[in-house]
C-alpha cells in the first residue's frame, strides 16, 4: 500500500473524482504532459489527490535552483520517462516531501 503524507481519495473507477473532470481543470501546460502515453497515470495521481484539504499542485515543466525560496511548495515537475514528481510542504518538518509520481504507485503488491 501506498505511503503518502495525505489520505488519497478512491480511484476513478471506485467511485473517485472523473479523470474527465480533473483533466478539464488542469493548465493547457499539464494537459500536453499528461496526454503523452507514459504519463496517463499521473492524471490518476491527480484524481486521487484531496484538493479540498491540500490544495491543487502547480505544474512546473522544469524545476530551478531559485525555486528553493518557495515556503509551502505544492508543485508537480517532470522527472523524466513516465517519471514525475510532488513537491508536497511537510507541516511538522522543515523538509519537504518529493513523492514520486511511477505507474506502480497504487498497484497492490502481493
Amino acid at each position: 500500500m501506498e505511503a503518502l503524507p495525505f489520505d488519497s481519495l478512491p480511484a476513478p473507477e471506485n467511485g473517485g473524482r472523473s479523470r474527465e473532470e480533473m483533466f478539464s481543470s488542469l493548465s493547457s501546460e499539464m494537459q500536453e504532459f499528461i496526454s503523452r502515453e507514459e504519463n496517463h497515470h499521473i492524471l490518476d495521481y491527480i484524481c486521487r489527490l484531496p484538493t479540498d484539504e491540500i490544495g491543487f499542485p502547480e505544474f512546473y515543466p522544469r524545476i530551478s535552483r531559485s525555486m528553493k525560496g518557495i515556503k509551502r511548495p505544492n508543485l508537480i515537475y517532470p522527472a523524466g520517462k513516465g517519471l514525475a514528481v510532488h513537491i508536497y510542504p511537510d507541516k511538522e518538518d522543515i523538509r519537504n516531501y518529493y513523492i514520486p509520481i511511477e505507474p506502480c504507485l497504487f498497484q497492490k503488491l502481493d
